[in-house]
């Protein structure tokens, strides 16, 4: 039987920043999902969900009660109506599912259509990617410019993801011995790199430059907007790394 309706794109609320006012992602247009996006299976599902700290998590409850927001059709026009050239979609939340328990087709042909005045749209997601019709959907709209990043747990599966075509980020621990704290000039924390971090099979990885370097963000970095051939790597910080840290075994 053919299901033509979506429930979860139906009930659910968008939220467009047309500038963010989020010192890492820089003043980019920024989207928001509710929490009911997020796959269940998520290891970081009220365990170190970097949404989860404060600001973002009173923004992100307030989406999730529908007391911000907007319905799918006026998100698609607010959508169009963006002015600058970046659009980080999903900043908190993920990628719309159908009633099958897939990436929905339609969310994805939604933002793609109505972002073409834009240079990059980039979003990361934690859903099933061992599901082939996720893989090809997820292939299908990187190719056309809404870059979609796989979000691993451990360098094994980006391999994995990576041999599926796929852009892959993933995550490390801060007190991972490749790579040491230091205090930048604005009293930041920082990572600096100790050696070559690499995944099982020798891939390179590159570390988020805005984890690296000060006066480095989303905007002037653009990195995970960005065909490429080798993982981003995010370091665990702020008030739930260790929460984080124990996710990832160290």
């Amino acid at each position: 039987m053919r299901i033509t309706k979506e429930t979860l794109l139906s009930r659910e609320n968008f939220h467009l920043s047309q500038r963010s006012t989020n010192p890492k992602t820089g003043d980019i247009s920024v989207s928001t999902n509710s929490r009911e996006t997020c796959p269940s299976n998520c290891p970081y599902k009220n365990n170190g969900c970097y949404a989860d700290q404060y600001p973002m998590r009173f923004h992100w409850d307030a989406i999730s009660k529908k007391e911000r927001g907007v319905k799918w059709s006026e998100f698609k026009k607010q959508l169009r109506e963006i002015k600058g050239d970046s659009l980080r979609i999903n900043q908190a939340g993920d990628l719309v599912l159908d009633d099958l328990g897939n990436i929905s087709k339609v969310f994805l042909k939604g933002i793609i259509e109505n972002t073409k005045q834009l240079k990059n749209i980039w979003t990361y997601s934690h859903h099933n990617l061992d599901n082939k019709e996720n893989i090809k959907r997820v292939k299908a709209a990187t190719k056309k410019g809404f870059v979609i990043n796989a979000s691993c747990d451990d360098l094994s599966t980006v391999d994995k993801r990576i041999k599926q075509g796929l852009q892959t980020v993933s995550i490390i621990s801060s007190e991972d011995s490749r790579i040491k704290k230091i205090k930048g000039k604005d009293g930041k924390t920082y990572f600096k790199q100790t050696e070559t971090i690499r995944t099982p099979e020798g891939i390179k990885c590159v570390v988020c430059p805005a984890q690296k370097f000060e006066n480095v963000n989303c905007k002037n970095c653009l990195l995970c907007s960005k065909i490429r051939n080798y993982p981003l790597i995010f370091i665990s910080h702020g008030a739930q790394a260790k929460k984080v840290n124990q996710v990832v075994g160290v």
